[in-house]
């Protein structure tokens, strides 16, 4: 630790020890961001512990302090920044399990969220699994009264224990789901969205059974017209369909929730019934689908079949859902869609899978390409560069629109420019064969992009790569 360091720690002490004294009226935010900048990015500040400690004792100390008007939140920044480089160890030895226990008794709010950043630093997180630490916690979620500072931190808090075996039992013990149950029971859309975040946070570590069903299936989506927490259910069942396809073992938890699946087809049928859906929540819905499709196209197929039932004006589905699924499905659909600005963003997602690009190739010509702008043009070419299949499509079939792509010199738009970039180094990432008369343009190209300067005869002939 320098000596600098070291002075900022020292003068930060003496600081809040006025702070702590009524001595001063406000925090010195220079100083203190100076060494939260200090403790994020220079570890050498770890060095002295014994100092660190001091330092802690009394940022806690004034935590403490309810008679003084502070930013606290500057303060949490500070702490929160010291605890992220100390081991647990460390730690305990400041704040005792049973100090814990009690700073989350504590109505003082500045003191139960150092106690939850405490708890998340339990490692492993099964050492605090026989203490009344998880039940506070929970305790902090189910009431209506926690702040939402609180609440995140109560979320980050369980994010992080719940990775232990110990703290799941303690998790699903009788009197937590008696509290969790309550929660959901509630007619409280509050506390149903914090128990939805909570449920999430556990599903993927539990096997079949293990979570009462009750506290993961939801027949209402419309309760009391509240429309942020319909959005939160749908937000909910699409982070179920992400824990299927990214953890092993979880199909049971897609046939549990078939219901609900049901449900939100059903809501996006009956959509121009209620305008909240229709105005605020398709967009969640869309996303819903487009994730069903690509994770379990068995499942999503009935749900097509009774409630979306496709056509040429679901641009947005269109553009999002699973390719191959509607090559299969749909595949007369797809060879009436027209390239035009509109379903730009349809064609880039169907090109992104072989049997469905072949159902739209006839399409992409160099007369409709050419009447696209600039920005939807190379968005189109990006597209055909990232498969080899449309790539040859595009090197082989489309000499005035590679013409156009190579004499794009002039284009300065961030993203046009950018784009063009992106699609001229993945054509050159393909075989020579398939680049043929292309490659020397492509090469030249890309150099003048990399470089800002055409490339000279003697580099060609020097770089062997080329």
């Amino acid at each position: 630790m320098s000596n600098n360091t070291q002075e900022i720690i020292l003068n930060v002490q003496e600081h809040l020890q006025k702070v702590d004294n009524a001595e001063v009226g406000d925090l010195d935010d220079r100083l203190i961001d100076q060494l939260i900048s200090l403790v994020t990015i220079d570890k050498s500040v770890y060095e002295n512990k014994e100092l660190i400690k001091e330092l802690l004792v009394i940022v806690v100390k004034v935590l403490h302090n309810t008679s003084i008007d502070i930013d606290f939140n500057k303060l949490i920044e500070l702490l929160d920044g010291l605890l992220s480089s100390l081991d647990f160890e460390s730690v305990v030895e400041l704040f005792k399990l049973s100090s814990i226990v009690e700073a989350l008794n504590s109505p003082n709010e500045n003191l139960q969220i150092l106690a939850l950043k405490v708890s998340s630093k339990a490692n492993p997180p099964d050492i605090i699994s026989n203490t009344e630490i998880v039940p506070k916690i929970i305790h902090l979620l189910a009431t209506k009264e926690s702040s939402i500072k609180v609440v995140n931190e109560v979320e980050k808090a369980l994010g992080a224990l719940v990775r232990g075996e110990l703290i799941r039992r303690r998790l699903l013990s009788d009197s937590v789901i008696s509290v969790l149950s309550n929660m959901k029971s509630s007619k409280d859309t509050t506390l149903k969205t914090r128990l939805l975040d909570l449920v999430v946070q556990m599903l993927p570590f539990v096997k079949e059974d293990e979570l009462p069903d009750g506290l993961y299936l939801f027949s209402d989506f419309t309760t009391d017209n509240d429309i942020l927490y319909t959005l939160s259910l749908i937000q909910f069942y699409t982070q179920i369909i992400e824990i299927v396809d990214s953890t092993l073992n979880k199909q049971w938890l897609l046939q549990k929730v078939l219901p609900e699946v049901q449900l939100i087809g059903k809501l996006y049928f009956e959509r121009h019934d209620n305008p909240n859906v229709e105005y605020f929540a398709l967009t969640d819905i869309s996303l819903f689908f487009k994730k069903l499709s690509f994770v379990s196209p068995e499942t999503f197929k009935p749900i097509d079949q009774s409630f979306i039932k496709l056509t040429h004006n679901d641009n947005f589905l269109l553009s999002s859902i699973n390719p191959s699924y509607l090559a299969i499905a749909y595949p007369t659909l797809l060879k009436g869609i027209r390239l035009t600005a509109d379903t730009v963003p349809v064609f880039r997602n169907l090109i992104s899978d072989e049997s469905s690009f072949h159902l739209i190739q006839p399409e992409i010509t160099t007369e409709k390409l050419q009447r696209l702008s600039y920005l939807e043009f190379v968005a189109v070419l990006n597209k055909l560069s990232q498969f080899q299949y449309s790539a040859k499509y595009l090197l082989q079939n489309l000499p005035q629109i590679m013409n156009k792509l190579l004499q794009g010199g002039n284009v300065i738009e961030p993203e046009s420019f950018q784009l063009r970039k992106d699609t001229i180094e993945k054509l050159l990432a393909y075989p020579d064969e398939d680049l043929s008369v292309w490659k020397e343009a492509l090469v030249g190209e890309q150099y003048k992009l990399t470089h800002g300067a055409p490339m000279k005869i003697q580099s060609l002939v020097h770089d062997g790569t080329i």
